[in-house]
């Protein structure tokens, strides 16, 4: 997003700041931007703003709100199921028993073998 550049200058000899009553300033706006010019206790009191620079600075605030909000709703979903203690006892369960019977099935057939090369 592009803001077109605003420029307020404001020129006023130091003498006039100095006259001027308690609380009273001289101000120039330009587009967006905005000067202010001030005399108190002896100092000259300075202050620019730029409208728009704020309404985007409001605006990407609220965009990166937003964005952690969303990262923050992803980061809890990310979260992995617990498996209940009955289900990894029957997949544990299921591994021994196959283990198991494929031990038995390999020394039924080893017997087998055994036997034929006794035969021979």
């Amino acid at each position: 997003m592009i803001i077109p550049p605003s420029l307020a200058t404001l020129r006023v000899p130091t003498d006039s700041l100095r006259k001027l009553p308690t609380g009273a300033g001289y101000t120039k706006k330009n587009g967006r931007a905005t000067v202010s010019l001030s005399y108190r206790d002896g100092h000259i009191i300075s202050s620019a703003r730029c409208d728009s620079l704020e309404a985007l600075m409001f605006s990407l605030e609220e965009q990166l709100s937003r964005a952690q909000n969303r990262l923050a709703e992803t980061e809890k979903t990310k979260e992995p199921p617990l498996v209940p203690f009955w289900t990894k006892f029957k997949w544990y369960s299921g591994g021994i028993l196959t283990g198991i019977i494929l031990m038995v099935i390999i020394q039924f057939i080893r017997k087998i073998w055994q036997k034929r090369k006794q035969h021979r």
